[in-house]
């Protein structure tokens, strides 16, 4: 898309790191099938970041030999003899027209005393500070590039004073607890891009450098949010489909038919399931089976998505509590979006029904019909359908 709105130009792909899946099952699937994307669209460099590490230095190894993009890191590096673990920053070479243009790349973590990993032979991985590291390397990149960029994982505060502290940066890039960067962030004259995380947002930074070389380049920024108005690749779309049905099979094998819960107090609310609401709310609950909501669950069956922990939750009934859903195997009788979906648990209500419980409302429906979930959910439309 973006190469076909601006054919002269070159596009280079950038990556701030932490996309690594930590603690699935199904982790090692993901990684591969993430790394097989960034491939795909042709990265230029991804940072290093701590997730990418959290399985082990030896599981990053295998990610990095997949790989087809060079990692970059100037502030992980061995504790015994101060190496990295990866180059700290690469060159990367556009063409525009006749000019060559070279991009000096770095790689920078958050400063964080707590990591520490271990190789298997015991080395310690451990992460400098960043603003010290970034002085001294910016220096070394800036005779040999025309445009200097970090990429990091800072906060938005210590990204303005990473810009203090090492002067000669040109363009600041992370992606920090979903912040999104907005046009005024600028400290020192260097720009601050951070689009988001979880592959939400594509922030575009349009580069225009001085003719002759000299003076700061002009630099223009936007946050695309990746939503159905941008078009899929099929490429891209079959390897995604592909990864999330691996996902759910890898669930689907581990899912056991009986669960031990904890026991819950007499004192506090459990679920009782649609069938019993429907003792004294016949008509509402006739009503709600002529709805999605009775066969929400079938659309992830359909999907190959039912053992997918990130979807069922918004399908269920009670999905991460103690008595709520756990996996088709085991709790079939909490599939759907049922009463107690919105209403709350209700065994204290059956017990005694004579006071109201559980009002309902747009923070029932919004948890779930989000923009990226349900792009064209209203619930000013939707909520007559169901209310009741």
């Amino acid at each position: 898309m973006f190469q076909g709105a601006y054919p002269e130009s070159p596009l280079v792909w950038v990556d701030a790191g932490n996309f690594a899946a930590v603690g699935i099952a199904s982790a090692k699937v993901r990684n591969e099938g993430i790394i097989q994307g960034l491939n795909i669209i042709g990265y230029a460099a991804v940072m290093l970041g701590e997730r990418e590490l959290a399985g082990g230095y030896e599981t990053f190894q295998a990610m990095q030999k997949q790989a087809t993009f060079p990692f970059v890191s100037a502030n992980i590096h061995f504790e015994d003899d101060g190496s990295t673990l990866v180059k700290p920053w690469v060159l990367h070479k556009v063409k525009h027209g006749e000019r060559e243009i070279r991009i000096g790349i770095m790689g920078l973590n958050r400063y964080n005393t707590a990591f520490l990993k271990a190789t298997r032979d015991g080395r310690n991985i451990v992460i400098a500070s960043p603003f010290k590291v970034a002085r001294t390397l910016v220096k070394e990149m800036r005779d040999e590039v025309d445009l200097v960029v970090a990429l990091t994982s800072l906060s938005i505060s210590q990204a303005r004073q990473l810009a203090r502290e090492a002067p000669g940066l040109d363009l600041i890039i992370g992606a920090s607890g979903g912040v999104l960067s907005r046009a005024q962030d600028v400290a020192a004259g260097v720009p601050i891009v951070f689009s988001g995380n979880q592959g939400k947002y594509l922030a575009e930074v349009r580069v225009h450098l001085p003719a002759d070389g000299e003076g700061k380049p002009g630099i223009r920024r936007r946050n695309h949010y990746l939503n159905r108005d941008y078009p899929q690749d099929p490429e891209l779309q079959m390897l995604t489909q592909e990864v999330l049905g691996k996902e759910n099979d890898i669930n689907r094998d581990l899912a056991t038919e009986h669960v031990e819960r904890e026991p819950i107090p007499l004192s506090r609310a459990t679920y009782a399931g649609s069938e019993t609401c429907g003792t004294c709310h016949l008509e509402t609950m006739l009503s709600w089976k002529l709805t999605s909501h009775a066969t929400a669950f079938d659309t992830l069956v359909a999907k190959n998505q039912d053992f997918s922990e990130e979807c069922v939750g918004c399908h269920t009934v009670g999905f991460g509590r103690r008595d709520g859903f756990v996996n088709a195997k085991a709790t079939p009788e909490l599939i759907h979006v049922q009463c107690e979906s919105c209403h709350g648990p209700g065994s204290l209500h059956v017990k005694d029904n004579s006071g109201r419980y559980g009002a309902a409302g747009a923070r029932s429906c919004l948890g779930c019909h989000d923009p990226e979930n349900s792009p064209d959910f209203d619930f000013y439309i939707s909520w007559p359908r169901i209310r009741h």
